[in-house]
């Protein structure tokens, strides 16, 4: 179970921004992963916990889709039991423009690609 729990890590990381517009973003994180407790000994079983963000509903629906997908095709190449389970969705905070330029902010077009925090300058904003 360890290698296919890498082998899923791994192909939600490369496929999984892959299957969302670039325009809308999706982030999967996995923070977590849990398995045996011995270094010698293959457990029975690999648990992963992370988080999925999206900007929009249909992101985060194709993000879910796509989740399943490579559980399905993984399960059936490796001969495991992959069970994904997700919790409750929320919105993603959208700051209305007035609002946000009212304190100093600027505001981006939701057209406009989000860039990666290693690669960006955001603009602190007064609360």
């Amino acid at each position: 179970p360890i290698a296919a729990a890498v082998q899923f890590v791994s192909a939600v990381y490369q496929f999984v921004p892959r299957a969302v517009d670039s325009r809308e973003a999706a982030v999967v994180t996995f923070g977590v992963i849990r398995a045996g407790n011995s270094p010698n000994v293959i457990p029975d079983k690999v648990e992963l916990a992370g988080t999925v963000r999206t900007l929009s509903w249909s992101g985060a629906t194709r993000v879910e889709e796509r989740l399943r997908q490579i559980a399905r095709g993984l399960a059936e190449s490796t001969g495991t039991t992959v069970e994904v389970r997700l919790g409750r969705r929320v919105d993603a905070a959208v700051n209305a423009p007035a609002s946000a330029s009212k304190h100093g902010c600027v505001v981006v077009p939701s057209w406009v690609p989000m860039a990666h925090e290693s690669f960006s300058y955001p603009r602190p904003c007064a609360s």
